[in-house]
């Protein structure tokens, strides 16, 4: 919980000394963008509940983003003399991504019923909150037409209420996985405990025409985790890919 507040700090922090330094300039724009996501991958029922977690194959289904942030330009005037092009910094000083996660068919599979179903939810959550920071390049091929390219660093406080248990009856053995929190706090509790900090590598686009425009995103990396098996606890890295398509709107 800890970091998940330094976090929170530091967002509004930074944003504040960037635009303090920027403010005397007009060559910057701001956006908003909404939209869906996926992430990482379906769940594969030949492998056990922890090779899939920690392997990114979370059996999510849709989820929601909302960001926004701002581009600031390093010059104004055109670096092509074919088409008007700009090279800048694009800072999303705030990216929430929320997705549902669905291990309901998978536990079917694995104990052939849905027995502990009809009291037990095997429906999860995971999401991020992020910030990112890097280059852009912004070219105006036709008229009002404009395409924007980033790569951005980000950084991220990623959680998963993953609690999963299931029991053969064939094997009469009992089998559970769940994160658990980052820190060695009795204490911690809620969704928001058991999230861990990190670094991920972010490519994105956005095709707009004025004010309005479509970007597509997509975010890889892996990030430190601790888990436990059947109240064994381990760390480790889980692979936290994420695609999003999303309504851009240029303020």
């Amino acid at each position: 919980m800890k970091k998940f507040i330094t976090l929170c700090l530091l967002i509004p922090f930074a944003g504040s000394v960037f635009c303090q330094i920027t403010k005397n300039g007009s060559n910057s724009q701001g956006y908003i963008r909404v939209g869906i996501n996926h992430l990482g991958d379906k769940l594969n029922e030949t492998l056990s509940p922890e090779d899939n977690a920690l392997n990114g194959q979370f059996g999510a289904k849709t989820g929601y983003t909302l960001e926004f942030g701002h581009q600031f330009y390093l010059h104004k005037n055109s670096l092509l003399p074919i088409f008007p092009t700009k090279i800048g910094l694009d800072w999303t000083y705030l990216s929430l991504n929320y997705s549902p996660l669905d291990w309901d068919s998978y536990h079917k599979s694995r104990t052939g019923n849905l027995e502990q179903g009809d009291d037990e939810s095997y429906t999860y959550h995971a999401g991020t909150i992020s910030t990112r920071l890097g280059p852009v390049i912004s070219i105006n091929p036709i008229e009002k037409l404009v395409l924007d390219i980033r790569v951005q660093l980000d950084l991220s406080y990623y959680f998963n209420t993953i609690e999963y248990e299931e029991y053969n009856d064939e094997s009469d053995t009992n089998t559970k996985f769940s994160f658990v929190p980052d820190e060695d706090d009795d204490e911690s509790h809620g969704i928001l405990s058991k999230g861990t900090l990190g670094l991920r590598s972010n490519f994105g686009i956005t095709l707009r025409r004025k004010a309005w425009g479509l970007s597509a995103d997509w975010t890889s990396g892996k990030l430190n985790a601790k888990y436990a098996i059947n109240d064994e606890f381990g760390k480790g890295k889980v692979r936290t890919n994420l695609v999003s398509f999303k309504l851009s709107v240029t303020l």
